[in-house]
């Protein structure tokens, strides 16, 4: 349609939420767009132009920027070529009223204006000469933006005749659009907007980027007859566009604009494709390298990151890193390296024709895909959205590869779960896109679960790149049909992620139950998803139930059964998981020990669930859970003297809760020869700086420093301070200062690690500065202390080191032998301070 025709004795009132006017405040998007307008080789389609009909005026929803260089154009040509009385179309705005009026007094004054204006005048500055121009309006955006416009367009019609472009713009098919009234009389609403410049913005990536491929499909059908060109823009303007309008991010900040749908989901596709031929790309970067050296040095400055000794993968890695953030390269890189051929708009076009189809049934699926944003569609999530080598792109993959005669729930499933447990990193993506091809491919023959049940990898391991969880998808398709819905259930969790393999190892063991019946399965797997979930908002991969600081019951309990811990090394450290990452890396890795977790559910746990009154699986749990610990727990002390036991570390962990919250990130340095646990070191963080605490030393800490724990231990350092030192040579320590020595008297507690009973202590003054200078006078001024008072009120061997000056116990310490001694010394050495020095300490 034509631009006078359509708008002929109409006012354009561009409304309220309309920004301003911008096309002409940048000359590389007005000049080439006027150019486009002018040239009468190749019309022009400006797409769709869309509004309403409101008390006599159209009202633009979309096309404001359009409309508005439209009009300008038209407005010049009638006032060049003396047609004034056919421009009869008038332009105002609602919000702006500087822009409104000088919209009417330019109309009024345009032929003056061009009369007095020579080819080489900037006819802006003619025009802001003008009497009738109000210096005010240059405050307008929008009217500053026309000027400029004006300004180009003289530039460019200035020398041509003015009845030949006056023809050109009249003719119908110079300068065309698509009208669309969306007044109620025509039965549309604003649902049908998804059109370009949507809110007068400039053009946006994917515009430019969908008329050049346009313009490339068009060029294609001089020379093909292929159906899909002819296809082409009929789709990408309805079906296409309708199937990116359905599944939009309805939670961004403008949900009636589809552009950045639109160019993920191109950038997702593009990559897909030259993952399955990068060969090719790589071919066509080293050919530039070869003919063109500047041109590939001038490709290098588009990737920051990139290297003079990179090499083509790394320039192509580079450029699956941009695609994969929506960082379309530019239309002129894209045909230099030919990023778009014909191939890869037949593989676009097929692909967005599957998705056109399918999107719905991917929607209602009912499967978990690994995204946690609940509030956009999966196909959102996989399609048109930011990307993920490990995840998104292979399960869009996936989904293009759905046929009439695949099981689409079964085969997404089954993807699913190959590919979330899969470490899948870029340069790997490839492979994994081969093996869903191959597993597609079998799916013409059979259905998937057949498929599995049969698999056989010395045959024909088609599956080979997705590794170990293959295993468990052909056990799982091979289970009786009535365990589907409860495996399907668990899968979904997005703790368990389609990996369920901690079920079978819970169950199918010499510990677990033999000739388990789909109950045990059910109650199993329930219990194991009630215990580790990610559903409250945390990501610690444990229910915040069963983990609370108060009381840490989960790991409490598994210390509570043999093997008497749990976890596994990770950087050198022993780590008791401390996010959901850890907690399923403990629960699925064949060579984690997981026999606690085992007796806990399945002697404990699933008995209790059976036969329990409470009202609710997390009741029943907790309840076992206490039970558990209150069982490993009951004569902590009288344990810890047993001669016949050996290993009795793990009742350090179960009965204090305050290890546990020690350990900031739940690690501990624990030496893999270390059988009995008597090397064990507390760390607080992750970091080379942690704080370490040996884990006998630190219990013996928390004794005397609660006393809701050990309240006659408490009242044994009444007057002391207690403290940590956190170090390698790690020790707690009573402290006490002497007013009129201005010196503090310590006692350091410790454990030389070489058996259970093996607690030493040594006794000392803080030495002063002058001390730290001599050795020699430390000494002789802790002997001039101590040993009047240790001769008398001692009666255990202690000596004076040579090296330290402090007096040290002889020998060492069952756990109640140094609390008997401290017994003793705290009381009486405090006592002797008192008697000697006059004024008791503080």
């Amino acid at each position: 349609m034509n631009f006078l025709n359509i708008f002929k004795n109409k006012v354009i009132c561009i409304p309220l939420l309309q920004r301003d006017y911008v096309q002409g405040g940048k000359e590389s998007v007005i000049s080439p767009f006027i150019d486009s307008l002018l040239d009468e080789t190749n019309p022009s389609d400006l797409n769709y132009i869309y509004g309403y009909t409101e008390h006599g005026s159209f009202i633009p929803v979309d096309g404001q920027q359009r409309l508005t260089t439209l009009w300008l154009l038209y407005l010049y040509a009638a006032a060049k070529a003396g047609m004034m009385s056919d421009f009869t179309v008038n332009l105002t705005f609602l919000s702006r009223e500087y822009a409104g009026d000088f919209c009417e007094r330019l109309k009024c004054k345009m032929p003056e204006v061009l009369q007095k204006a020579t080819e080489n005048d900037s006819l802006n500055s003619i025009i802001q000469d003008e009497y009738w121009f109000l210096s005010s309006w240059l405050n307008n955006t929008t009217v500053n933006n026309m000027l400029l416009t004006l300004k180009y367009i003289h530039r460019k019609c200035a020398g041509q005749e003015a009845e030949t472009l006056w023809k050109h713009l009249l003719s119908e098919d110079g300068i065309t659009f698509s009208f669309l009234d969306m007044s109620e009389e025509n039965g549309l609403d604003d649902d049908i907007y998804i059109k370009m410049n949507g809110r007068g913005r400039p053009l946006s990536v994917f515009e430019n980027l969908k008329s050049w491929m346009d313009e490339k499909v068009i060029q294609a059908m001089k020379d093909s007859n292929e159906l899909w060109l002819h296809e082409w823009i009929n789709n990408m303007d309805n079906s296409w566009t309708q199937f990116f309008w359905n599944n939009r991010n309805l939670t961004q900040i403008n949900p009636e604009e589809i552009d950045d749908e639109q160019l993920f989901c191109f950038c997702n596709l593009i990559i897909l494709y030259w993952m399955l031929n990068k060969e090719q790309l790589q071919s066509n970067i080293r050919e530039m390298r070869t003919t063109d050296h500047y041109l590939y040095e001038q490709l290098l400055t588009l990737f920051p990151q990139s290297k003079e000794t990179d090499g083509t993968s790394e320039i192509v890695s580079y450029i699956f890193d941009k695609l994969q953030k929506g960082d379309m390269l530019s239309l002129v890189w894209i045909e230099r390296l030919g990023l778009l051929p014909l191939d890869f708009l037949k593989f676009a076009h097929d692909s967005l024709n599957k998705l056109s189809c399918i999107y719905r049934a991917v929607n209602d699926l009912d499967l978990f895909m690994g995204n946690i944003d609940t509030n956009v569609m999966p196909i959102y999530d996989l399609a048109l959205s930011e990307s993920s080598y490990g995840r998104t792109l292979p399960l869009l993959y996936a989904v293009l590869l759905i046929t009439e005669d695949i099981d689409t729930k079964a085969w997404m499933r089954e993807c699913r779960n190959l590919i979330l447990n899969t470490d899948i990193q870029k340069e790997k993506l490839p492979e994994i896109l081969n093996c869903l091809n191959a597993f597609a491919e079998q799916t013409k023959h059979s259905n998937v679960y057949t498929i599995l049940q049969s698999y056989d990898k010395q045959e024909n391991d088609f599956l080979h790149s997705f590794g170990s969880q293959i295993k468990e998808e052909c056990k799982k398709a091979s289970m009786p049909s009535e365990y589907f819905p409860q495996m399907e259930k668990m899968e979904n969790n997005r703790f368990f992620s389609g990996r369920i393999s901690s079920v079978f190892r819970m169950l199918e063991h010499e510990d677990g139950i033999e000739n388990y019946t789909l109950q045990d399965f059910i109650d199993c797997s329930n219990i194991l998803m009630e215990i580790f979930y990610s559903g409250d908002g945390r990501d610690g991969g444990v229910k915040s139930i069963y983990d609370k600081p108060d009381d840490r019951l989960l790991r409490r309990a598994l210390m509570s059964f043999p093997p008497y811990f749990y976890g596994m090394y990770r950087n050198a450290y022993w780590c008791f998981c401390d996010n959901m990452e850890e907690w399923r890396l403990f629960l699925n890795n064949k060579d984690t020990e997981i026999n606690s977790l085992r007796l806990l559910i399945i002697k404990t746990c699933l008995p209790a669930l059976r036969h329990s009154s409470c009202a609710d699986i997390s009741e029943s749990l907790l309840q076992s859970m206490h039970e558990a610990i209150d069982n490993a727990n009951r004569d902590y002390e009288e344990k810890l003297e047993e001669n016949e036991v050996d290993d009795k570390y793990n009742l350090h962990f179960i009965h204090h809760v305050g290890i546990w919250n020690y350990m900031g990130t739940s690690r501990c340095s624990w030496p893999e020869d270390d059988e009995h646990g008597l090397h064990i070191l507390l760390k607080t963080s992750n970091g080379n700086n942690s704080g370490k605490m040996e884990l006998r030393t630190y219990a013996l800490y928390l004794d005397y420093l609660d006393t809701s724990i050990r309240k006659d231990l408490v009242d044994d350092r009444n007057g002391w301070s207690v403290g940590i030192w956190p170090r390698e040579d790690t020790c707690m320590y009573f402290e006490i200062f002497v007013p009129q020595l201005k010196r503090n008297l310590a006692i350091d507690v410790f454990h030389k690690c070489k058996k259970e009973d093996d607690y030493a202590l040594s006794v000392f003054l803080r030495p002063t500065n002058e001390e730290e200078n001599d050795q020699n006078l430390y000494i002789e001024n802790n002997y001039t202390f101590f040993k009047p008072f240790l001769d008398v009120n001692i009666n255990i061997p202690i000596h004076q080191e040579e090296k330290s000056g402090r007096y040290i116990t002889e020998k060492t310490f069952s756990r109640k032998g140094i609390q008997l001694l401290l017994h003793q010394l705290l009381p009486s050495l405090k006592e002797y301070i008192t008697e000697h020095y006059g004024t008791e300490s503080h």
